[in-house]
């Protein structure tokens, strides 16, 4: 598994372009809705970071040098509580590396023509 490059990481910081049916979604939000949605998801995870470093043995846990977040499949942040903003800029570089490799691996893996489609959208529904 080679290292990734530069580049690749770079690539990585930014945000997927929103599909045809995120767009769609974006259009049955109603005013308010978005804002209330951000407050929801901020308050579990604030709750959800109280409880880890709250339950931690290790000095990094105590300190609150961690983070809680909500990801998308593809591995964009959507919402997350840290207690450093580095955390947040490492974390979706580990998910698409790991969900690249894993799909370049399986892709390898399902070689033959009949069950490489099967395994390619296996992977794309997760």
């Amino acid at each position: 598994m080679p290292i990734p490059t530069l580049a690749e990481k770079l690539q990585w910081l930014k945000p997927a372009p929103a599909t045809d049916y995120e767009r769609e979604c974006v259009q049955t939000i109603e005013h308010g809705s978005y804002e209330i949605g951000v407050q929801i998801t901020n308050d579990i995870l604030d709750e959800a970071m109280e409880v880890f470093v709250r339950s931690s043995r290790s000095y990094f846990g105590v300190s609150g040098d961690s983070m809680v977040a909500i990801f998308t499949a593809g591995g964009d942040l959507i919402n997350g509580s840290c207690g450093t903003y580095l955390h947040a800029i490492i974390q979706p570089i580990i998910i698409k590396f790991i969900s690249m490799r894993t799909l370049a691996s399986a892709t390898e893996t399902f070689s033959t023509p009949t069950t490489r489609s099967t395994a390619e959208s296996t992977i794309r529904i997760r």
